[in-house]
């Protein structure tokens, strides 16, 4: 016999938890798959070519000039036009391996990065060029002041390199002997610190946007721990920080909030870390390295331009690119985008993000560059 009673209790029930579950699945911390932006919604920009022969271990680099992304190649330097993308056209330093550029009018400083050939590194200058007519022609790049009996025959391998936002003249590199800082675009170095951030892999480097006698550089130390040195004086004194993260970990790229400098955002290993004090006093802010769903190698962060309360942030882990958001100003995190990575044509650490106001651009470890409209990945 049909029992009224029994039905309308169950049903109750029934409905409750229905709408338990809607409200946990709204949450921003928590996402489901049909949130995340559509595959036909990433627009695939462009291959970029590269050589299989051998690889560029740093992590390589994107940078926008006027309309144009300029994209780092392990042969040299491609240009996207960015309002009509179909191809990568050379742009510069034909047939040589750079992770990272910085420039100054038509002057161009091209780091060569750590090499990989047959599985070995490749330890033999040059470690950098330089061109003077946006990298049409160029020639070999090592300062005389960095071979002497202390740093050995060579400078090694250039890690990171950056150019102070507000003067284009002034930049800092960093290798396995230090941090060395030049205020007239190379011409002449000043040894700041013998400090390294360990992983040749992985490390990174930033000016502090409010205030650029502050610097930064950090990764993996040699210990496998994840470590950070700050000067706020120009390089006359550092702050050596550790264990910011969990275990086995490395602190990749450091993000600025543009209006509030006391707010900066990081990205690690399966986790993204927040301070609010200007780097006093370091927090994890999403530990997802347990949760298969949503961990990456979160190499790339930002606070989006138009709006600082989001910070986006993208990373990979096996056969995909995961892009993350907070829409919060980092209170809580989700999933936004994934895209998959051909495993067979990874021969690069060809990783980035960089945004316009409207959309992200990103480069995959396979030599692919994607557009995203920001408004898609709510």
């Amino acid at each position: 016999m049909f029992n009224m009673h029994y039905y309308n209790r169950n049903m109750t029930r029934i409905i409750a938890l229905t709408a338990a579950l809607l409200i946990l699945t709204s949450c921003d911390d928590v996402t489901s798959e049909k949130t995340l932006c559509p595959a036909e919604k990433i627009e695939k920009l462009a291959d970029i070519p590269y050589s299989s022969e051998y690889s560029v271990c740093n992590l390589q680099k994107m940078h926008i000039d006027g309309d144009k992304l300029i994209v780092c190649s392990n042969i040299g330097l491609y240009a996207i036009d960015m309002n009509a993308p179909s191809i990568a056209e050379p742009y510069g330093f034909d047939g040589v391996p750079v992770a990272d550029f910085v420039k100054s009018g038509t002057t161009i400083l091209a780091r060569k990065g750590c090499i990989i050939v047959n599985e070995s590194i490749e330890d033999k200058l040059p470690y950098a060029y330089i061109s003077h007519d946006n990298g049409k022609t160029y020639k070999e790049f090592y300062p005389e002041k960095m071979h002497h009996d202390k740093y050995g025959d060579c400078w090694s391998f250039i890690d990171a390199m950056v150019q102070n936002p507000h003067n284009d003249k002034e930049i800092l590199v960093l290798n396995w002997y230090g941090l060395w800082k030049s205020t007239d675009f190379g011409a002449t170095w000043t040894h700041l610190t013998e400090h390294w951030a360990g992983n040749t892999v992985a490390c990174f480097m930033e000016y502090f946007p409010h205030d650029t006698e502050t610097f930064m550089f950090h990764g993996e130390s040699g210990i496998l721990e994840d470590a950070l040195y700050i000067t706020r004086d120009n390089g006359k004194s550092w702050e050596s920080i550790h264990g910011i993260f969990h275990g086995d970990n490395c602190i990749h790229q450091m993000a600025f909030h543009p209006t509030d400098p006391n707010v900066w955002v990081y990205g690690g290993e399966g986790c993204i870390g927040m301070t609010k004090d200007n780097g006093h006093t370091f927090n994890i802010v999403w530990d997802v390295w347990s949760d298969e769903k949503n961990r990456a190698y979160f190499y790339n962060i930002l606070f989006d331009q138009s709006n600082p309360n989001i910070i986006f942030a993208s990373g990979e882990i096996g056969r995909l690119m995961r892009v993350v958001a907070s829409y919060n100003r980092g209170k809580s995190w989700k999933k936004v985008a994934e895209i998959p990575i051909e495993q067979s044509q990874r021969t690069n650490k060809s990783i980035d993000m960089i945004q316009t106001d409207s959309h992200l651009y990103l480069m995959t470890s396979d030599s692919k560059v994607y557009r995203i409209l920001k408004k898609d990945l709510r």
